[in-house]
């Protein structure tokens, strides 16, 4: 386990592009993941697509985050997640942070089983992919409009907050008392990592 500490003093907080990119590296790792779950025909293939990608986003915002400070796009960004105070965050901060967006991500889930549930028949897998995404949203649980809409609010407000304050936290770094820095290798070190000081 990665238990480098990085001291306040010296910490270089990453702001919204690094944090951006990083994302992206993980939406294109998870990418055949999502194609599985997009291209799926039968409701068995859809139910194990997002599965597996829940799965994936615990494994990678949660374990990956507690274990070496990050997820694979954070890992090869160059930043990492860490405590308030420079500590290596524990299971508790993973979880917390993680947290508002695996529960969006199981409502979504919850809501896209049920309306493939109903929309999935003979026709269906013959249609165009714009026209089953459509056929989808119109079958939808009533209560997936807000619940978009709450996700939109919750992921909008993330980034205000992000782009508005000295440490440049995102709400779910406030949640769980975490910080995202920019790391650099140090020569005397090896491959270990220490946080880049101040310009």
């Amino acid at each position: 386990m990665d238990e480098t500490a990085f001291p306040e003093s010296t910490l270089n907080y990453a702001g919204f592009s690094p944090r951006f990119f990083s994302r992206l590296l993980d939406s294109l790792i998870a990418l055949p993941l999502s194609l599985l779950v997009v291209f799926s025909t039968s409701y068995g293939a859809f139910a194990v697509g997002l599965l597996a990608i829940f799965v994936f986003g615990l494994f990678t915002e949660v374990y990956m985050v507690r274990r070496w400070g990050g997820s694979p796009g954070k890992l090869v960004s160059g930043i990492r997640i860490v405590k308030v105070d420079g500590e290596p965050v524990g299971y508790r901060e993973a979880i917390l942070r993680a947290l508002p967006n695996l529960l969006f991500g199981v409502c979504s889930s919850i809501a896209l089983l049920k309306a493939f549930s109903v929309a999935c028949g003979p026709g269906y897998t013959n249609l165009p992919f714009m026209q089953r995404m459509a056929g989808l949203e119109a079958v939808a649980p009533g209560w997936s409009d807000p619940m978009t809409f709450a996700q939109n609010i919750w992921t909008w407000s993330e980034l205000i907050v992000l782009l508005t304050n000295e440490k440049k936290r995102a709400l779910h770094d406030f949640l769980a008392g975490t910080v995202v820095v920019i790391v650099q290798q140090s020569p005397e070190r090896g491959t270990n990592l220490e946080a880049s000081t101040r310009a």
